[in-house]
């Protein structure tokens, strides 16, 4: 495949002399090799039936895929709304078809007898360096003496397995995104684990995670906003490269894609701070240097590899941070003129997560109310934070409650708007088609409807959440 620019694919297949010419020769080998599939393409929209010839394409390029193809015709059979619904999935086929045995799986009994969880997920923050339940084939990737190019293969290979897997449950089953997020937030962890055994898993390093991995609300598309951490009597430079190696092998963009983007810029100072840093030098940061906004930032802080002791000086030297801020009576307004500069740098155009009301509001409250009441624990995603800040009563139940809801909204819409595009969108785009798609696979997921359409149940309730964050972060 060939990179087009903001992350799209398009297949070049080779010995194909034209696209007319092409999908004749295809359409007639498929109507005799699978009538049932050549049959239901006729009840295809325009653009599920580009996309599903776009993948049938790819693969009638080379003879295993095709057998691939024919061995899986049923479920592909089964499977024709994905065609129509998600351009992330469909990309991820054409680009590579022999995903296409994870449709048989995903519609066999086992799947639907199960709650869809790949692995079990990781124990307590700090009780555990390595994850438990984990995937065999992450195991393979991290024991192995296979060599480092093919085990790094093999892990963005498996990631993006993962990633598909979960994309075509949640078409398939319509669970609730929080359900989505949780497998999701587990591969990565298992990931980032995995890379780290790979480096040698080195003592007097621990990786956290912050942001949405470090919330359990990891999504498709998403970047992975990690802090490396290491104690102070081990080598710096050994643990840096070591670090560097770490995000390399997650981050860098090969043949086999990546597995996502890696973001360390939230440690002190930005990109302009050293890269691994000690628990006493995050204390002298939080403790004079660090600005309100690092205060909210770091109630995500979240251990996922590597020493459990780092981990918890690194909690505990975040208590400094919180402490200050919470003593702090200008805390209130550096809160509310940073999510003003979030809001004016997307407007005039409306964002789920920085308009007034949208997202940014929601995740401000609950991380302004931990920390200004000294609340903990801190973890857990948007919905734990707000109940959490409601059972000890610097909430109302009421708000929590409309908070919650719209939390729940605003995460599965962003959600959706990835799996149907394939991209990380503001809002809601104005081709029809994928307008339709987004609506129709949200109220799925949410098991609800939406009278006057999708785009004013998210503008409605922008104003409802305005109003409780007017009233809590003041």
């Amino acid at each position: 495949p060939s990179m087009k620019k903001e992350g799209e694919f398009q297949l070049q297949a080779a010995g194909i002399p034209s696209p007319d010419q092409s999908n004749k020769q295809l359409l007639d080998k498929l109507a005799a090799d699978a009538p049932a599939v050549f049959q239901a393409m006729n009840g295809l929209n325009p653009p599920g039936r580009k996309n599903l010839l776009r993948f049938l394409g790819s693969a009638y390029g080379s003879s295993e895929r095709y057998a691939t193809v024919l061995q899986y015709r049923e479920a592909i059979a089964n499977s024709l709304s994905l065609f129509e619904l998600s351009d992330y999935l469909a990309e991820t086929l054409v680009r590579y078809p022999e995903e296409v045995s994870t449709l048989a799986d995903i519609h066999s009994p086992w799947a639907k007898a199960s709650e869809g969880h790949l692995f079990a997920l990781p124990g307590p923050m700090f009780d555990d360096a390595q994850p438990e339940g984990r995937d065999p084939v992450f195991d393979y990737v991290a024991h192995s003496a296979a060599d480092h190019a093919e085990k790094i293969a093999l892990l963005r290979r498996h990631f993006r397995h993962l990633m598909f897997a979960s994309g075509t449950r949640d078409l398939a089953q319509g669970r609730p995104v929080y359900a989505s997020l949780s497998e999701t937030t587990s591969g990565a962890e298992h990931a980032i684990w995995a890379a780290f055994q790979i480096a040698g898993a080195p003592r007097g390093l621990a990786i956290l995670a912050l942001g949405r991995l470090g919330t359990r609300e990891f999504d498709l598309l998403s970047d992975a906003d990690l802090l490396f951490v290491c104690d102070p009597t081990a080598n710096r430079e050994s643990l840096t490269k070591i670090a560097e190696q770490i995000m390399q092998a997650l981050a860098a963009y090969t043949q086999e894609g990546l597995v996502f983007p890696v973001d360390a810029r939230l440690r002190p100072r930005g990109s302009e701070g050293e890269l691994v840093v000690t628990p006493v030098q995050l204390q002298s940061y939080f403790a004079s240097e660090a600005q309100p906004w690092e205060a909210l930032t770091y109630t995500k802080l979240r251990l996922v590899a590597g020493s459990p002791d780092l981990g918890r000086e690194t909690a505990n030297a975040a208590e400094t941070l919180f402490g200050r801020f919470a003593a702090d009576p200008k805390f209130p307004q550096a809160v509310r003129e940073m999510r003003q500069k979030l809001q004016n740098a997307s407007a005039p155009e409306k964002s789920i997560r920085t308009s007034a009301g949208g997202l940014y509001d929601v995740d401000f409250i609950s991380s302004f109310l931990l920390v200004k009441h000294g609340i903990r624990p801190k973890s857990g995603t948007l919905r734990d934070r707000l109940w959490r800040c409601s059972s000890t009563g610097v909430l109302e139940k009421q708000e929590a409650a409309l908070l919650d809801h719209a939390a729940e909204l605003f995460r599965t819409v962003e959600h959706v708007f990835r799996l149907v595009t394939g991209r990380n969108r503001r809002w809601l785009m104005s081709a029809e088609h994928s307008r339709q798609a987004i609506e129709k696979v949200s109220a799925q997921i949410l098991g609800s409807e939406f009278p006057d359409g999708l785009e004013q149940e998210l503008l409605q309730t922008f104003t409802r959440v305005r109003e409780v964050y007017d009233r809590n972060v003041s």
